[in-house]
């Protein structure tokens, strides 16, 4: 069975064909395969719910058509857990990390070609073995020019380009790298997962690969930290997390599942690697979408795939069905994982020194080249590593029948899943920075991940006769806030830099480590509703929906005490009362941009089906559109003004071969530093 974007369920065409034909071969192999149709019992009631609506609002920038075969799908279900639903969180990023900021917004909605992977099932030793995977191949290419207001002037000229920025040195390596035309990716990939299962207990496993020839092979004008910034060479990923760097092998799934009898309930556990799958999944992110890490390159990669776009972690996940109205859910988390971020230089990254092989802060006017040469920049120290223990939470789910509805209420604990600055202080006396560091005594910098974030939520689910509303309150009382970056190096570097952190940095001992957030408040409220589409305009059926997100911060204080995030290329608004210069804008002079107390965006879809067009092809056109109408958030997913479209057409060939042409262009906002990096990509893959 599988579900069609109409919310309707219907058998796979060519299913049986399909194990028919393989008949010969697996016999020759001498491995006992069943060529009929294989009938199972019905799954368990979220399973069955996985499939139709829920998963649509995770699937929110793609077609929602795509379901791996039965079999596998059987498999996840019986071994999923805690939370139990949408394996994927597109907008995750959408800024799921604050350091990707505004240009990472639709990264979820670009996220295509996913599809049914059509597994090939084995007969073995009394179980099921199916095995599953897919390739993909495809370009991203820029479709905009530089924009001058984005780029300080001594680093664009090294590359022919104007710039008018009044800072943000370390925010522009990516765009300088990268010009209208340019192929920012050129990406071959592939996943291969084999699931095995008997008498309600199994296995799964799944490896990724992928190289990016644009980033391996392409010569860059303007070079990375990593490469020392040899411009006409290709960038460098030597000290990347292994998901941030160019080409590579990793694991993602590897655990074991089980559903044990306890009296009259059942417990459905899972060990191993796995995806961290609680509430709902929004596309605007935050709430407990962010319990999961998310792997934000892969994001950016032309054909991207569901089990691409989150990072597996280490954790013993269960979920007992009380009653068959109650279930509650629970996972204890065994090791810390990060996000992985885009590397330095790489076109969606948003900060030139705070991934993992990035490491120098550089200060002064001139450029980056000529920083480095004349010793002007802030060494990075080593980064402090999350615990491996104190991440955990329970969840308990109620239908209620006078609602017709599901609620949930969930609590946990985590460590953050994207890196903050941090500063050291300089053990000089006299100045605090000496270009060149003698005696290295200069200030330093370095990331860490904030501990024990707390969260409470609130969900609500209600199915309609053809979609479902779905809706999270969430809370975190110890929430961090990142300092601006420009107020945090003026506190250290400098003895008379302005600052609003200029007390905090007096007070802080020599040499002594400096934490660059505040903990505040956190609130935030996503709504959505989706609906299926009858046939019309030609089409077999397709889906709307709509999505809604609030942020606020109780606490927040007054920017003029303390500010928090906004991109460095729009520079410093004056501190306290100190007037603002003459020769800044007033862009620069007003204290917009950074983070707000409130914030609100919503982002809206449709798409419709059209079968068998050609013999043996389906194509799915579709839209996206999202704007940011008030407000900063601090993850950066909320940018005020901010507007953004996707315009994408799918094709299938025997639900096995794709095709998808997918147009993002993004615009708008005054504090919006990815304005200028629409995209066009395009993607061939096949599913096995």
């Amino acid at each position: 069975m599988r579900c069609d974007a109409a919310f309707r369920c219907m058998e796979l065409s060519g299913h049986k064909r399909r194990h028919m034909a393989l008949a010969s071969l697996r016999t020759r192999a001498r491995i006992v395969v069943s060529a009929r149709t294989h009938q199972k019992p019905e799954p368990p009631r979220w399973c069955r719910h996985d499939r139709v609506s829920s998963r649509l609002l995770a699937q929110f920038g793609r077609d929602v058509d795509r379901r791996r075969s039965d079999h596998t799908t059987e498999a996840r279900c019986a071994g999923r857990t805690a939370g139990r639903r949408h394996p994927v969180h597109p907008e995750t990023a959408v800024n799921c990390t604050s350091h990707s900021k505004s240009q990472l917004a639709t990264a979820a909605l670009i996220a295509i070609a996913a599809g049914p992977s059509m597994a090939t099932d084995f007969d073995i030793a009394g179980g099921r073995l199916s095995v599953s995977g897919s390739i993909f191949v495809g370009t991203v290419i820029r479709m905009d020019d530089r924009d001058a207001e984005l780029l300080p002037a001594p680093n664009a000229a090294l590359v022919g380009a104007t710039g008018t920025a009044v800072g943000g040195k370390n925010q522009d390596d990516g765009n300088l790298n990268f010009a209208k035309g340019d192929a920012v990716s050129r990406a071959l990939k592939g996943t291969l997962e084999v699931a095995y299962r008997r008498d309600g207990y199994g296995f799964v496993g799944q490896i990724k690969g992928w190289h990016d020839f644009a980033l391996t092979d392409g010569a860059r004008p303007f070079g990375n930290l990593a490469n020392g910034y040899a411009a006409g060479a290709p960038l460098s990923d030597k000290g990347f997390q292994t998901r941030s760097k160019f080409s590579g092998v990793t694991a993602n799934d590897v655990y074991v599942f089980g559903r044990t009898a306890l009296g009259d309930s059942a417990l459905d556990w899972k060990a191993g690697a796995q995806k961290l799958e609680w509430g709902s999944r929004f596309t605007i992110p935050g709430g407990l979408g962010d319990l999961s890490p998310r792997d934000l390159p892969a994001l950016r990669r032309a054909g991207a795939v569901p089990d691409d776009l989150h990072v597996p972690v280490p954790a013993l996940t269960a979920s007992l069905a009380i009653t068959p109205a109650t279930t509650l859910d629970a996972f204890v988390q065994l090791g810390f994982r990060a996000s992985a971020l885009p590397g330095c230089g790489t076109f969606f990254s948003a900060n030139d020194f705070v991934t993992s092989g990035c490491d120098k802060g550089l200060l002064g006017v001139g450029s980056d080249p000529a920083s480095i040469a004349a010793g002007t920049y802030i060494k990075r120290a080593g980064d402090v590593q999350s615990s491996d223990s104190g991440q955990g939470g329970l969840g308990l789910r109620q239908k209620v029948d006078a609602l017709g509805a599901e609620v949930g209420l969930y609590v946990a604990q985590f460590h953050s899943r994207v890196p903050y600055l941090n500063a050291i202080k300089s053990q000089r006396t006299g100045p605090p920075f000496i270009p060149n560091d003698p005696g290295g005594l200069n200030p330093q910098y370095f990331v860490s991940y904030p501990e024990n974030i707390r969260t409470i939520g609130l969900t609500l689910e209600k199915k309609l006769a053809a979609g479902v509303i779905l809706a999270e309150l969430s809370y975190r009382p110890n929430q961090p806030y990142q300092y601006n970056t420009v107020d945090l190096l003026n506190a250290f570097a400098s003895a008379a830099g302005p600052t609003p952190l200029r007390a905090a940095a007096t007070t802080t001992p020599a040499g002594a480590a400096f934490d660059g957030y505040e903990r505040h408040k956190a609130v935030q409220l996503n709504m959505a509703v989706l609906h299926g589409l009858p046939a019309l305009l030609g089409a077999a059926g397709g889906n709307v929906g709509a999505e809604f997100a609030f942020k606020h911060v109780p606490d927040l204080p007054d920017p003029s005490v303390t500010r928090f995030r906004r991109p460095d290329v729009y520079g410093q608004a004056p501190v306290g009362a100190a007037p603002c210069p003459a020769t800044s804008s007033a862009k620069t002079c007003s204290t917009d941009g950074y983070v707000s107390a409130n914030a609100f965006a919503y982002r809206l879809r449709a798409a419709l089906r059209y079968p068998q067009v050609f013999e043996g092809v389906d194509l799915t056109p579709s839209l996206v559109f999202g704007h940011d109408v008030s407000g900063w958030s601090e993850d950066g997913s909320i940018n005020e003004g901010r507007q953004f479209a996707l315009l994408s057409l799918k094709a299938e060939f025997q639900k096995a071969f794709v095709a998808e042409l997918a147009w993002q262009p993004t615009w708008g906002g005054a504090y919006n530093n990815s304005k200028d990096r629409s995209t066009v990509s395009f993607a061939l893959g096949y599913r096995f």
